[in-house]
Parts: structure tokens; sequence; C-alpha cells
């Protein structure tokens, strides 16, 4: 038995297909095609818009980033009815992204985020602390080289089981859209402040919102 979801996301599948059938016409406008629908019809319509826009011109208007990072050639993302930034999403990423982001959680001295940018500053690379929140720092590594990151988590995979140590977990990742979209419309951290290290070593709760 077919439950009413089921058929409505299976419906939205098939406008999505029926639109890009339209061959007598080389441009294709889709809004929203995937909102709605579960992770199967989400794949579907990606499919099928990877398949036609080889001859064809495809406009998706979404709001996830992860989607225009997979199916686009070029992104533009705009807000409030302005444009923001347009490019590949490669080019995107080099010219607003932060380069790697190390994402750490800290032990529960009240040290710990002071200790940590000291350690991470001993690579001499520049670090830009992305946000704050809880026992949670996202650290921006823009300017960091291979060699500099390797050496980085060699040495603090040897340090993580030092109790002194101010990080007690990590994961590494490259910049993502959906931290561009943010940092180019403007919205604030989850702390709803400029997060800085120094706002954040200073407990300034004046430091303005981005």
């Amino acid at each position: 038995m077919r439950t009413h979801t089921d058929l409505h996301e299976a419906q939205h599948a098939q406008n999505a297909k029926k639109q890009t059938n339209y061959l007598g016409s080389k441009t294709v406008i889709l809004d929203e095609p995937t909102a709605g629908v579960d992770p199967f019809a989400r794949r579907a319509i990606w499919d099928l818009v990877l398949k036609y826009k080889e001859n064809h011109t495809i406009i998706v208007a979404t709001h996830f980033l992860d989607e225009a990072d997979i199916l686009s050639d070029r992104i533009a993302i705009i807000s409030e009815g302005i444009l923001k930034a347009a490019g590949s999403p490669l080019a995107l990423k080099h010219e607003y992204g932060d380069g790697y982001k190390l994402s750490v959680s800290l032990s529960d001295d009240s040290k710990a985020l002071s200790d940590c940018q000291k350690w991470l500053e001993s690579f001499d690379g520049k670090i830009v602390l992305l946000d704050f929140y809880g026992s949670h720092a996202e650290i921006g590594l823009p300017d960091w080289t291979n060699a500099q990151l390797v050496q980085m988590l060699a040495a603090m995979e040897d340090s993580l089981t030092d109790e002194n140590f101010p990080i007690v977990a990590y994961s590494m990742n490259d910049s993502t859209l959906e931290e561009i979209f943010v940092k180019l419309i403007g919205r604030p951290s989850r702390r709803g402040l400029k997060a800085t290290f120094e706002n954040i070593l200073e407990g300034d709760s004046s430091a303005s919102s981005e």
C-alpha cells in the first residue's frame, strides 16, 4: 500500500522528469525540484539533471548547497534579490573559502581555547577562529601547506593521549558552499557574535554581529 506521502514524492519526481524532458527547448528551469522528497527520489532527480545537462542549459533554484555543488557548472549566490557572487563551485571555494577547516572539541580546562590557539600558532600558519560554541571550535587554516597540515595532524595524533593537551577530538574538512553562503550573506556565528580568538578569550560580549 502506498501512502499519501509516497504518492506525493513520486509525483514530485515525475514532475521533475517531465520538466527535463522538454527537449524542444535547450533551456530548462527547475524551481527547488527536490524540496520535500525523500533521499531516494532526490537522488533520482539529481541523476536526471546530470543526464540532460550535457545538451541543455538547466537552471536550478535550490536552498540545498550540497545539491548546488554536485549539479552545477556555475553557481550564483543570491540574497534578498542581490547577486552576491557567481562562478564555478571550485572558483567560489578558492575565492571566498577559508581553506581547510579544523573542527576541535576542547577539554573542560578554562584555558583550553587559548592553549589550542598557541599550539596551532607554533606551526607558523595563519589561523582564523570561524565559530565557537560550548566546547567546540571551528578554525580556518587559510594558507597552510600540505606539509604543515601533515606535520600538525601527526603531532596532534601523538598528543591526544596527553591529559594536559587542550584538544580531545578533531576532524578536518575543506571549505563548503554552505560556509561561503553564510559568509557572503553576513549571518552571525552560532554565538550570535563575530567569532575571533580575541573576542572569545576576552569575553567581549559587545562584539558586532557580521
